[in-house]
């Protein structure tokens, strides 16, 4: 997992870029957690997100056709065994006890900003799915992989306005979390961290 340490209103904020699903991450977390020693980690998930993987019973889940593509072609890349989901990252960020926050949008706040995309950019956005199934992708590692696909979702103007939304929202929350607390360790998703990183400067 690539980090990134910087100083957020005197508090110290690690920020750990994850690829959602990779088992080899689940270590990579344990490892910062017990160096940087957090008061709290913040997750790039929703608080709905949050609360379904602090309750998951290990049980099958139901997931979108964008995050079975996703796992399809992280499968080819790694290998099946080394790709999981609920993504390790989290749900081992979540075991640790530590406590933990949702840094995206709740329900209402997405919807909103959902809503804003056009009936014909959410039919390029599902012909994409289909162009995705048939065509693949050239990326040959996770990180290309996952910055080749979001390319392709963003390039698409409604999703790619709605990314630069939750990376708005996402880093106003690391700033509000920072502001009570002197160590926060955030783990957020690969291509989301240019951006947040950006917004909190």
């Amino acid at each position: 997992m690539i980090t990134h340490e910087i100083t957020v209103s005197d508090c110290k904020l690690l920020i750990l870029s994850t690829i959602r699903g990779l088992v080899r991450e689940s270590k990579d977390v344990k490892s910062e957690v017990e160096n940087f020693s957090p008061e709290v980690i913040a997750l790039g998930i929703s608080p709905g997100e949050l609360e379904d993987l602090s309750n998951w019973d290990g049980e099958l889940f139901d997931i979108s056709s964008m995050q079975e593509i996703h796992g399809l072609f992280l499968y080819d890349l790694v290998g099946k065994d080394q790709v999981r989901l609920p993504p390790p990252s989290f749900t081992t960020a979540i075991e640790l006890g530590i406590k933990t926050e949702s840094l995206d949008m709740n329900e209402e706040d997405f919807t909103e900003a959902f809503n804003k995309i056009s009936a014909w950019q959410q039919f390029k956005y599902s012909r994409l799915h289909q162009k995705l199934r048939s065509d693949g992708l050239e990326a040959k590692t996770p990180e290309s992989f996952i910055m080749e696909l979001d390319e392709k979702i963003c390039s698409i103007a409604g999703y790619a306005n709605l990314e630069k939304s939750k990376e708005f929202h996402m880093s106003e929350r690391l700033r509000n979390i920072c502001s009570s607390n002197s160590k926060v360790l955030a783990i957020i998703d690969f291509p989301r961290v240019p951006g947040i990183l950006k917004a909190l400067e």
